[in-house]
């Protein structure tokens, strides 16, 4: 059989007899292969030629027997968005070209794939709170600062406050009491000071009340310059507000027996008992007061031999009365003869008696002469006038006898207090007598007269009619004298309390 030729078209049998058709090269496809040998020859390309199916989700496309550009079904998704390459616009970034995506800066808006498949936002610098830090690269971006930033959460009762990570402003508690007086510092408007405005306080001024602290914690008092004495110092500074005058100041008690009258720390006018000489009557009382248990009038001792009956004056000073029996200018105790003026024993004298010659004054100062017969009526005997007898009274001292014959001797007192020596249980004080009170000089004890010894044991005596010497002369009345009256008085014992 002849083969037949694709390539020509009206096939004739020519004069040889040969099948000869006219050559035909349309190529329809225009791919450079005519039809007449083109398996595909409406489609460029032959059978099996690559070729795009216009399929992004298939590869190595080709023609097929049917001419059909045919490839291989390609799923694969590279950057795991779920849209397989063929047909991701961004096939190895996530999304697609326009589709939002992350550029991981907080300064951007709208972050989307642009048509490089790049992540690109629109910048947005919005500082929503003011603090000069865009909300894109703010940790609290609604509240001033940032997470750790200080803060005040407006408790007073917390120190450090700071933004939390929730953008809260919080501080730590802190009840610390400065000043101890159970007020925490934070809700004690004076903290270093106990207290709070308007407590009551001390400013340690006395003259100021109502003290109060201050705005400025300080403690201060309203001035108050009260005077109730009326003495000129106000009672805030005066240590006796009641009593003019204070602590220390002079005053008057109104006691005359006081002296340096003072204000004593009860505020009390008290005085200073004034008893110079101690015998417990004070000065003013006192007639005599430098002279313990002495007033005027009252017996004492002068120290003047030559004076008697010594008395307190009334200016206190102890004075008596010269003595001076004879006149004669010379005091009795300094005057030999204080009886006889200008005499002294041995002169001559007159004594008054013509039975008497040789007139002398005797040592016993009696002006006598020598009688033929003595006093006791001895011829030339020695009792005679001037010479010493015992007239047998215990009150008189050098008795003699005168130109007369009369016993008589001088009336012994010493203190001049009208009670003889003799009779006297205390002859040098007068007008004292053992048991009445006295003042010894001690403070510590209270006292009274004692006796001596040898007057309380001396036995009792009765008045005595004394028998007269015997004189020369005619008979004279016998005298009665009266003894002691300490004889016969009852004396207590010594004492002291």
């Amino acid at each position: 059989m002849q083969r037949q030729q694709p390539c020509t078209t009206n096939d004739v049998l020519n004069a040889s007899c040969q099948c000869v058709g006219t050559p035909d090269n349309t190529d329809t496809d225009g791919d450079g292969i005519p039809n007449c040998s083109d398996s595909c020859p409406t489609v460029p390309g032959q059978i099996g030629s690559a070729c795009n199916d216009n399929n992004p989700c298939t590869t190595n496309d080709a023609l097929n027997a049917s001419c059909q550009c045919v490839g291989t079904p390609d799923n694969t998704d590279t950057d795991g968005d779920g849209i397989p390459n063929c047909s991701d616009s961004c096939p190895t970034v996530p999304g697609q070209i326009g589709s939002a995506c992350n550029d991981n800066n907080p300064c951007t808006t709208n972050d989307a794939l642009n048509a490089s498949c790049q992540c690109v936002g629109t910048p947005d610098n919005t500082d929503t709170d003011g603090d000069g830090i865009p909300n894109c690269s703010d940790s609290c971006p609604t509240v001033p600062g940032q997470i750790g930033s200080a803060c005040n959460d407006n408790n007073p009762c917390t120190t450090n406050d700071a933004l939390n990570a929730s953008c809260q402003c919080v501080g730590t508690p802190d009840n610390t009491d400065t000043d101890g007086d159970g007020i925490p510092n934070c809700s004690d408007s004076c903290p270093t000071v106990p207290g709070q405005i308007g407590s009551a306080c001390n400013d340690n001024n006395p003259c100021t009340t109502n003290d109060a602290l201050n705005a400025s914690c300080q403690c201060v008092g309203t001035p108050d310059n009260t005077d109730t004495d009326g003495d000129g110092i106000p009672n805030c500074s005066d240590s006796c507000p009641t009593v003019p005058g204070q602590i220390g100041s002079a005053c008057n008690d109104n006691n005359p027996c006081t002296t340096n009258d003072a204000l004593n720390a009860s505020c009390q006018c008290v005085g200073t008992f004034q008893d110079t000489d101690n015998d417990g009557v004070c000065d003013a009382d006192d007639p005599c007061p430098t002279q313990a248990n002495v007033v005027p009038g009252q017996s004492c001792n002068d120290g003047d031999p030559c004076t008697i009956n010594d008395v307190i004056t009334a200016n206190c000073g102890c004075a008596g009365t010269f003595q001076d029996s004879d006149s004669d200018g010379i005091c009795d105790a300094n005057d030999p003869c204080p009886s006889l003026p200008f005499l002294v024993p041995g002169n001559s004298c007159d004594d008054g008696n013509s039975a008497t010659i040789d007139d002398v004054v005797s040592a016993l100062c009696v002006c006598a002469g020598v009688l033929p017969n003595d006093c006791e009526g001895v011829p030339g005997g020695p009792a005679q006038p001037g010479t010493a007898c015992n007239d047998n009274n215990p009150c008189t001292i050098n008795d003699a006898y005168d130109a007369n014959c009369n016993c008589a001797g001088t009336f012994q007192d010493t203190d001049s207090d009208g009670v003889c020596d003799a009779d006297d249980p205390c002859p040098t004080q007068a007008n004292v007598v053992p048991g009445q009170s006295c003042n010894d000089g001690d403070p510590a004890r209270s006292t009274m007269w004692s006796l001596p010894t040898a007057v309380a044991q001396a036995p009792s005596r009765t008045p005595t009619t004394m028998a007269p010497a015997t004189p020369m002369t005619p008979a004279r009345p016998r005298r009665t004298w009266c003894l002691a009256r300490a004889a016969t008085m009852v004396i207590p014992a010594p004492s002291t309390m």
